[in-house]
C-alpha cells in the first residue's frame, strides 16, 4: 500500500478488452456432449481477476443459435437429453486428402453472419485468444481466424490448445495466429497477457497450482443447458496413446468443497439439470475428493443428475464409490476397458487386472446402476492391434458383463509414446497432415481395420453374439 492519500498506479495502463473464441469444427460427426472450453474460460477468469473485460464468443454453443444462421444455410442444433445436442451444421467440402473417397463432411457452429451479431454488443478487443480442440480440427481455426482478421484488422490472435500444444509448427504455419501459445500453465499464459499489454500486477503465485486457479467463466454464456466441472488435471498414468500426462506432468487437485461452491453458484445463475465431470482420473484419491462431494450432493438432495463421458479406472471402483454415485443421481458411467488382451493392457499402461474389472461390475450392479446406464470403451486400430482382439473384447463387455460397448477409433498423437509406432504402420502421411490423426479416418490409416472390418465391428456392438 502506499502512504494515505497516495493515487495506486492503475493495473492496466489503459481500458483492456479481450475476446475468448471456441472456434467452428470441420469434422464427419460431432456432438455437444456436455463441453466447453475450460481451460480458455479459466484464463478469462483470470485476466477478469486482473481488471481485463472479457467476453466469449463461442461458435458451439448451441443456445445461441439464429435467424441468422438459418439464413446462411445451417441446419438448427437438435437438443437430446440429458442436456446434449447436434450441433448446428452445414455440408461442407471434404478435405482433399487422397485416397479419401467423397464423404460427408460438415462445418459445425454458428455462422459468421451470427458470430457479427454477437460481437456487436461487445467493445473492439486489444487481443483475442483462440483454442483448438483436436489437432485435426484446425480447419475450424483458420475459418474463425480469418473471419476475424476481417472483423479487427491489425488486432493480435493467439492460439492455444491441443492443436497449438501438439502440433506447434504446423499451427504456426497454417493456423494464421500472431501467436501459439504451447503452455499449459494458466498464470504463464496469463503473464504473457499482461507482458503483451503492460499490465502492472503481478500474477498471483497460486495460479501456477490447479486449486489456486479462479473457477471457468462460465457466467460468461447467457445460458447454460448443463455444466461441466473438472475436479483434477492431469492423470497419475501415462498411457502410451493418451496425450494428457504430455499435456500436464503433473496431476493436480481441488478441494473437494471448492467444486461444491462452484457448482452450487451456476446452479443459482442457471437451471442446469446436468453436471459432467470432464477429469481425467476422477477417482484417484476418491475418499478425499469425488465421494465427499458426491455424499454431499446427496445430502442436499441437489435436483442434478451427474454424468461422466470421460473412461473412469476400473482398478479404481469399490463398492464405496459405486454407492456414492448411485445415492448422487450419477447417471452416465463410462470405463476405460479397452481391451482384454493382457499383453496389451500392460502395453498401454497396465491400468487394471482381470478381477478388477469383475469387481467393478459387482459393485456397480450392488449399487443398482441399470447396464444402459454403464459403457465400456474399446480401443480400436491401435498399432499392432488385431480384429480378433477387438472382437474378442466386444463379445466380453456384451456377454459377460452385459452393458454397452463403445469403440473408441484410435487417434494417433504426435508426442504420445505410441507415435513412433503409428507413424510406421500408417498407410497415410500422418506426420505431414494432421487432419489424417481424425479417428473417423481410421479406416484409411490402417492395414487391418478397413471400412468393412470396422462396419462389422460396429455392428457387433449392437447385438449380443458379436
Amino acid at each position: 500500500m502506499g502512504a494515505p492519500g497516495e493515487r495506486q498506479a492503475p493495473a492496466w495502463l489503459r481500458a483492456v478488452n479481450i475476446l475468448l473464441v471456441n472456434p467452428p469444427l470441420y469434422d464427419y460427426a460431432a456432438l455437444d456432449l456436455w463441453a466447453k472450453p475450460l481451460g480458455l474460460l479459466q484464463i478469462g477468469a483470470a485476466l477478469r481477476a486482473l481488471g481485463v473485460n472479457v467476453a466469449v464468443l463461442d461458435y458451439l454453443d448451441v443456445q445461441q443459435y439464429g435467424p441468422a444462421d438459418a439464413k446462411a444455410g445451417i441446419a438448427p442444433p437438435v437438443l437430446k437429453k440429458h442436456g446434449t445436442a447436434q450441433y448446428m451444421k452445414r455440408k461442407a467440402a471434404a478435405p482433399p486428402l487422397t485416397p479419401l473417397p467423397r464423404a460427408w463432411y460438415y462445418r459445425y457452429g454458428l455462422s459468421h453472419a451470427r458470430a457479427q451479431e454477437l460481437l456487436a454488443a461487445v467493445p473492439p478487443p486489444e487481443l483475442i485468444l483462440i483454442t483448438s480442440q483436436f489437432t485435426y480440427v484446425y480447419p475450424g481455426v483458420q475459418d474463425a481466424i480469418a473471419f476475424l482478421r476481417r472483423r479487427y484488422p491489425g488486432t493480435p490472435v493467439w492460439l492455444g490448445g491441443i492443436y497449438a500444444q501438439t502440433c506447434a509448427a504446423h499451427a504456426g504455419a497454417h493456423s494464421g495466429a500472431d501467436r501459439v501459445v504451447t503452455s499449459t500453465d494458466i498464470a504463464e499464459i496469463v503473464a504473457q497477457v499482461a507482458r503483451q499489454l503492460e499490465c502492472r500486477r503481478a500474477i498471483p503465485a497460486a495460479w501456477h497450482t490447479f486449486a489456486g486457479l479462479p473457477s471457468p467463466a462460465l457466467d460468461l454464456y447467457p445460458a447454460l443447458r448443463y455444466l461441466p466441472v473438472r475436479t483434477s488435471r492431469g492423470c497419475v498414468n501415462a498411457c502410451n496413446y493418451c496425450v494428457a500426462h504430455q499435456l500436464y506432468p503433473q496431476f493436480e487437485e481441488r478441494p473437494w468443497q471448492q467444486v461444491v461452491d462452484e457448482i452450487e453458484s451456476a446452479g443459482a445463475r442457471f437451471s442446469v439439470k446436468d453436471v459432467a465431470f470432464y477429469d481425467d482420473a476422477l477417482l484417484v484419491n476418491a475418499s478425499r475428493r469425488i465421494v465427499p462431494l458426491l455424499r454431499h450432493a446427496a445430502a442436499q438432495r441437489w435436483p442434478l443428475r451427474f454424468h461422466v463421458p470421460n473412461a473412469m479406472h476400473i482398478h479404481l471402483m469399490t463398492q464405496e464409490i459405486a454407492d456414492a454415485m448411485r445415492a448422487a443421481q450419477v447417471t452416465t458411467i463410462r470405463l476405460g476397458l479397452e481391451t482384454i488382451n493382457a499383453t496389451r493392457v500392460r502395453a498401454t499402461g497396465a491400468k487394471y487386472a482381470a478381477a478388477d474389472v469383475a469387481r467393478c461390475m459387482q459393485a456397480l450392479r450392488a449399487a443398482g446402476f441399470a447396464r444402459e446406464m454403464i459403457g465400456m470403451y474399446i480401443l480400436v486400430g491401435l498399432p499392432g492391434q488385431t480384429v480378433e482382439e477387438v472382437r474378442a473384447t466386444i463379445r466380453c463387455v456384451r456377454e459377460e458383463f452385459g452393458v454397452q460397448a463403445k469403440l473408441a477409433e484410435y487417434s494417433p498423437i504426435p508426442g504420445t509414446a505410441l507415435w513412433p509406432a503409428a507413424v510406421g504402420e500408417s498407410r497415410v502421411p500422418i506426420t505431414d497432415e494432421p487432419l489424417w490423426h481424425n479417428n473417423s479416418l481410421l479406416a484409411y490409416r490402417s492395414p487391418v481395420f478397413t471400412p468393412d472390418v470396422l462396419a462389422a465391428l460396429r455392428a457387433a456392438t449392437r447385438t449380443c453374439s458379436g
